[in-house]
């Protein structure tokens, strides 16, 4: 599906989206849409991430979580010579812990599909994105769907992203396996369902930042009435959580002038004209629900 320039379709797709969308993947597409969101952030407006890993195979020198390199080795040098037997193994690990259907045993496989197999074989062996997901930006939110029963890609690669990124939001399930789009596709729905409705609720806020401040007089008076309760001596940190466009935070920096003050908010336009009142402060654009300070904050 690659053009001369050998762009692939999904990438096509995506170059001429004409808004932001959410990428929703599964397993070895979890890479593509990771990849995706790292070399288009403007054109992606979150990702869920279900059953998946930048990195597929365990590394070691860095103590990545995944699955042991000489295993997909072993399946490489078996898929020429027994196809079947390598795909039966795989559905059987994929379908744990609960068993494989009867009618599923039954495999033939043809020669395009040994000659895709091997190309998958060959992606999880040398694929590695988790430069690319360290470069998304802050403002693209995150949720992982894993199970802890997973035998294909273990739960830990959820927990190991959870680290690189502490914002990302991540939901652990019991007994579905690497199979959770077939198994309890409306868990996946969910998730979708409340990343758009925090896009909704972002694109409100965006369009309100011109003239939030004309109508919010009384916001500024219980700013005021808040900080006021504070007692006068020095503060290192501070944080103004769901910001807007900086009413509470530029009564902190008035009566605490701490050395680090945070405005953290959803919003992009919220954000730019909160430090255009309060230039003092460390924006951060991220989800109330998510956000993450560092652990000298």
């Amino acid at each position: 599906l690659a053009d001369a320039e050998g762009n692939s379709a999904f990438t096509r797709f995506l170059a001429a989206a004409k808004r932001p969308v959410l990428l929703v993947a599964w397993s070895l597409g979890t890479m593509t849409a990771i990849r995706a969101a790292a070399e288009f952030p403007g054109k992606v407006s979150g990702l869920v991430l279900v059953s998946g890993s930048p990195r597929l195979t365990r590394d070691s020198s860095s103590h990545w979580p995944g699955v042991a390199p000489v295993m997909i080795k072993a399946m490489k040098m078996m898929i020429r010579v027994a196809p079947e037997k390598v795909l039966l193994d795989f559905l059987t690990a994929a379908a744990a812990p609960q068993p494989l259907p009867e009618d599923k045993r039954k495999i033939q496989a043809a020669p395009e599909d040994v000659d895709a197999m091997e190309r998958g074989l060959e992606l999880l062996l040398k694929g590695d994105v988790r430069e690319s997901f360290a470069r998304i930006p802050a403002s693209i939110p995150i949720a992982i769907l894993h199970d802890r029963n997973d035998a294909i890609i273990p739960a830990t690669a959820a927990a190991a992203l959870a680290h690189m990124r502490p914002s990302v939001r991540v939901l652990l399930t019991e007994g579905l396996g690497h199979l959770t789009p077939i198994r309890a596709p409306e868990k996946i729905a969910a998730l979708i369902a409340e990343q758009l409705a925090a896009e909704r609720i972002t694109a409100s806020f965006d369009n309100a930042a011109s003239t939030y401040d004309r109508w919010a007089t009384h916001h500024t008076a219980i700013a005021k009435r808040l900080v006021d309760e504070v007692p006068k001596r020095e503060y290192s940190v501070a944080a103004d959580v769901g910001c807007g466009t900086g009413i509470l935070a530029g009564k902190i920096q008035e009566r605490a002038s701490p050395r680090t003050l945070y405005a953290v908010d959803l919003s992009e336009a919220m954000l730019e004209t909160c430090v255009r009142h309060v230039p003092s402060v460390t924006p951060v654009q991220a989800d109330a629900k998510t956000v993450f300070f560092p652990k000298k904050a």
